[in-house]
């Protein structure tokens, strides 16, 4: 798939996700053969700005349309995010069973891919 055409799926799904025009994404390439991931977004909130980057050189799969929806979900689901991980140091004590069972479920896929 050409770069252009990925752009053009960044701006198709950031509009359907209704992230723009709130949030402002740009997409990056990344051409390190040592990255591992296939995608992945950095978040900066006080700004609304998004980065999300994808594996030009070596992807782990070839539907860069499932891996842009799912990187633009963490984005979407972002705030979501934080209230829960706040919940959860506030409502379980540290280093406890419960606290690392809470993580496990909301950071699900670390480690993975994701």
């Amino acid at each position: 798939m050409q770069k252009d055409e990925i752009q053009r799926l960044v701006d198709k799904y950031s509009a359907k996700l209704r992230i723009t025009p709130i949030w402002d994404v740009k997409l990056a390439f990344v051409e390190d053969p040592a990255w591992r991931k296939t995608g992945d977004i950095k978040i900066d909130c006080d700004d609304r700005k998004a980065i999300l980057m994808l594996n030009a050189v070596n992807p782990n799969q070839e539907n860069f349309e499932e891996v842009i929806v799912h990187e633009l979900m963490h984005l979407k689901m972002y705030p979501l995010d934080q209230v829960t991980e706040s919940l959860i140091t506030n409502v379980f004590e540290e280093g406890t069973t419960a606290q690392n069972f809470a993580y496990q479920q909301l950071f699900y896929c670390v480690g993975a891919d994701c």
